[in-house]
């Protein structure tokens, strides 16, 4: 954003878009950083001071092809790194990014700047907020449609997991591939009045898919905790509502086997000691429902 004068406290209406150089002749240092003099976004009658920490430096002398993609990895990641992005900023990167890879830019299409696309969109997904987009906002409720999904019942936008996985499952040894699939096993899934079937499911959509691949993961110990603290939570609800005194009633928290199966066949291959308290709890969930 624009400021008026090299103050966070200044105001101004106008706009210094995402991924744009900034072209300057002078510079500020104000409340401990450095402020620059936007002259293109400057007219007589309203200046522009933009934040410096807001800014990322861009290089003179380049090799095009390599530098693109290293100069848009940083801006994203200062995007990521920043905690006062609106939504409509994050619209606007991902925009430029977007037609970036419809004209073939140099690494505007790599695994890399995807990744970091995907954390970007978890952000969006946050910054969006609820109340009144879906009919003040028609726009907004298109773009969040085209590039999220959304859970009816918890009301929330979210980017599915398997999205991380997908993107993981064609870069697995990146550097970068560890960290997606860590992300992909702790990324927000939307729920509500989510019974033992639900939490089950949950299980599977996420610590399963990352112990599945990689079973000596950095972060294995963490996803086979998690792991048993979904399944202590199915098994604690495990067919609550059965009756002795009505045996034909249907459970509304039942235990699929199919999901059981799923998730003891998953843990088969893991060595690690942690795997046996999700077995238990799954025997204890089967035994409330009397399998």
């Amino acid at each position: 954003m624009c400021h008026d004068h090299p103050s966070q406290k200044s105001v101004s209406k106008q706009r210094v878009f995402v991924g744009r150089n900034i072209i300057t002749t002078r510079t500020a240092d104000s409340e401990g950083v450095t402020w620059y003099f936007a002259d293109q976004y400057s007219l007589a009658s309203q200046v522009c001071w933009v934040y410096g920490p807001y800014t990322t430096e861009a290089r003179p002398e380049r090799n095009y092809a390599r530098d693109t993609e290293a100069d848009w990895l940083a801006v994203v990641a200062h995007m990521l790194a920043r905690t006062d992005v609106a939504f409509e900023e994050y619209v606007d990167l991902n925009n430029f990014l977007t037609s970036n890879a419809r004209i073939n830019m140099p690494g505007s299409n790599s695994a890399l700047l995807q990744f970091l696309r995907l954390q970007m969109l978890d952000k969006a997904a946050a910054a969006a907020g609820r109340d009144g987009w879906l009919v003040s906002a028609p726009l907004k409720f298109a773009w969040l449609i085209e590039h999220l999904e959304y859970d009816e019942i918890a009301a929330e936008w979210y980017v599915p997991p398997k999205r991380y996985w997908d993107l993981f499952d064609a870069n697995p040894d990146e550097p970068w591939a560890e960290e997606a699939a860590w992300r992909a096993e702790q990324a927000h899934i939307p729920v509500d009045e989510c019974y033992s079937d639900c939490i089950l499911d949950l299980i599977v959509r996420q610590p399963l898919q990352y112990w599945k691949r990689l079973p000596a993961g950095a972060h294995i110990r963490e996803t086979l905790a998690r792991g048993a603290e979904l399944a202590k939570a199915a098994s604690d609800g495990a067919c609550y509502d059965l009756d002795p005194a009505h045996p034909g009633r249907v459970s509304t928290s039942p235990v699929p086997p199919a999901t059981v199966a799923e998730i003891r066949g998953s843990l088969t291959t893991i060595s690690n000691p942690e795997k046996q308290d999700i077995l238990r709890f799954l025997a204890d969930a089967e035994r409330k429902c009397g399998r």
